[in-house]
């Protein structure tokens, strides 16, 4: 995925991470890195002081005749400030609220952030831009997104890995102890890594959330075909499926999301999901929309994964 960070929050993500590696620097240098004047420099270093306080007795940054020096305590781990930044940008903030909130308005953002409804107008365009790569447009009344469902969910499984790297949580207290307590009846069965449990919560919250929105997946013979040939798949099926016990959607469309779901375990996993479904099967996959639209490709080895 591009960056969908702006040009001013990527500064100070740069500015952060050059600092971090040369711990002490003059002021020329680094704003002849960052390609930025004095003035600018000096803004936002100010900034990024204020917006690090939060870590006062792990990190510091201090400018004294003409030199900036960074430090921090050893074992402190500086992507909790990366992510607190990505966080705070207005690309995230936007496209958070285009997920967690079905009919956010322009007006209902610029009132939440404290900001104008230009602002938020112009902030929409940006994002519309990036999106657009993905065949995805904002609804013209509110931030809600528009596009092929499962694209949809891939999407956005990305970007919140990619902003959060799961070192944070955006689906609620609530969901989290639910969605880890559905985990725990799965490990019997299956094994994950750390990683790759936090990466299918991850996966799960945003399957789940969208069934709760009903914005369910389309039917697909793909995902009933790759989940029915894994000998993993019976195992953990039924406690998959009490994830939408409490939906109101039909047993049909459930079958399918606990497929798609399921699919998404695989590609969690890394597993070499192709190797036993026929060739005219894979063409199948091969031509899958969201695979095609989220860049997915097929691996060398016939593997399938989340990036």
């Amino acid at each position: 995925m591009k960056s969908l960070i702006e040009q001013k929050d990527s500064r100070k993500l740069a500015l952060l991470d050059y600092l971090a590696v040369t711990q002490k620097t003059s002021v020329d240098a680094c704003s002849a890195y960052l390609n930025i004047s004095e003035k600018v420099l000096l803004l936002e270093l100010m900034q990024l002081q204020n917006f690090i306080e939060t870590w006062a007795d792990q990190l510091n940054i201090t400018i004294e005749n003409d030199t900036i020096s960074f430090s921090k305590n050893p074992t402190f781990e500086m992507e909790n400030v990366y992510v607190a930044l990505r966080k705070n940008s207005t690309f995230y903030l936007l496209l958070n609220e285009s997920f967690q909130s079905k009919e956010a308005t322009l007006n209902d953002f610029a009132e939440a952030y404290y900001c104008s409804y230009n602002y938020v107008y112009r902030a929409k365009e940006r994002v519309a831009q990036y999106i657009a790569e993905y065949n995805f447009q904002f609804d013209s009344k509110t931030l809600a997104l528009k596009g092929n469902k499962q694209a949809l969910r891939f999407f956005f499984y990305n970007f919140y890995w990619e902003v959060l790297k799961g070192k944070d949580w955006p689906f609620g207290k609530e969901l989290r102890i639910e969605l880890e307590d559905k985990l725990k009846g799965m490990e019997a069965d299956i094994t994950l890594t750390p990683i790759e449990k936090e990466k299918f919560l991850y996966w799960m919250a945003i399957c789940y959330l969208q069934v709760k929105k009903q914005q369910t997946v389309d039917q697909n013979s793909l995902y009933q075909i790759v989940a029915e040939q894994d000998p993993q798949f019976v195992k953990v099926k039924e406690q998959l499926a009490s994830l939408y016990e409490t939906t109101e959607i039909d047993d049909e469309v459930k079958t399918e999301e606990v497929y798609f779901l399921y699919f998404g375990l695989l590609l969690v996993q890394e597993k070499n999901i192709l190797s036993t479904i026929s060739s005219a099967d894979k063409k199948i996959l091969a031509e899958t929309k969201p695979l095609i639209q989220m860049k997915m490709k097929l691996a060398k080895e016939n593997n399938l994964k989340f990036k």
